[in-house]
This record gives structure tokens, sequence and C-alpha cells, in this order.
């Protein structure tokens, strides 16, 4: 298995690093199932940070809006911020339980978290052949992480 230096980790962190192709990002992407937490030094680094950078890294190089990412997944979960369910406070923290997990059609970042394992996409026949993303187990973490709570998935 081949390890990416702590000193280029430090530069992804620091968004000083480029990610030349999604095969690299891919590849990133990978140690964060390997591995508990990144341990740099003195510093220990969760999953979802690291994953976090990696998407910010991506995302300043194609010059991609995370914030419009991070909606489309709210919307793809039934989270609206105008109307519609919203997250739920118990004993101080703050929880969300998706009542959907999809998103029918073309989206760019949708096709990106797919390749790093965010969300998966198939290709249903009964739909034209539109894709249809949903958010994995990861992509959960990763959502509410970035959100400051905790969501369920479906088989919470």
């Amino acid at each position: 298995m081949k390890l990416i230096p702590a000193d280029k980790v430090k530069e992804l962190l620091h968004g000083g690093w480029s990610l030349d192709t999604d095969a690299d990002v891919e590849y990133v992407c990978s140690l964060v199932d390997e591995i508990p937490a990144i341990i740099l030094e003195e510093d220990v680094i969760s999953k979802q940070e690291f994953t976090d950078s990696v998407i910010r890294t991506a995302f300043n190089q194609k010059a991609w809006d995370p914030e419009c990412a991070v909606k489309d997944m709210m919307h793809m979960i039934g989270m609206y911020p105008e109307g519609g369910r919203r997250p739920y406070k118990r004993h101080g923290k703050v929880y969300y339980r998706p009542y959907r997990n999809y998103w029918d059609g073309c989206n760019r970042y949708l096709e990106y978290f797919s390749s790093i394992g965010l969300t998966e996409k198939t290709t249903p026949v009964f739909n034209g052949g539109m894709p249809l993303y949903r958010i994995t187990k990861n992509g959960m973490k990763w959502l509410g992480w970035k959100l400051g709570m905790k969501i369920y998935f479906e088989d919470e």
C-alpha cells in the first residue's frame, strides 16, 4: 500500500497540495476508510476533517462552490432551510432523521462525490437513463459533521 507522507497531508490540509487527477482524489479518500484517524506528529485529524480537506482542494481546483454541494445533499435528504423537515434537539444535541435519500438527474457535485464514495450512482431504466444518486453511510457522516449534527442512516 502506498502511503502519503505527513508533509503532503499537511500541505493538503492547508490547501497547498494539488490533486492532479480524480484517481489521486480516489486514492486519498480510500485511505480514510483504512485508518481510524490521521496522526500528524502532535495533531490528530478526524476522517471527516480529512475528507473535507480533500473536497475543498478538489473544488478549489475546479472552481466549484462547496456550499452548493452541501445544499444539494441537504435537498437529497429532505432538509430545507426555508421549510419542510428540520433537525430536532434532544439533550443539547442536534439530530435529523431523513425521510428520503435520492437525487434524480444530473449533478456535477454528486458525480464527483460518487467517485470518492460519499454518494452512489445508479442508472435505472425506468427514468430514461438519468442518473439516480443516494448518499452512502460515509456521506451521511460527513454531511452531519459538516452541519454539526447527527444524521441517521436508513438502518439506524
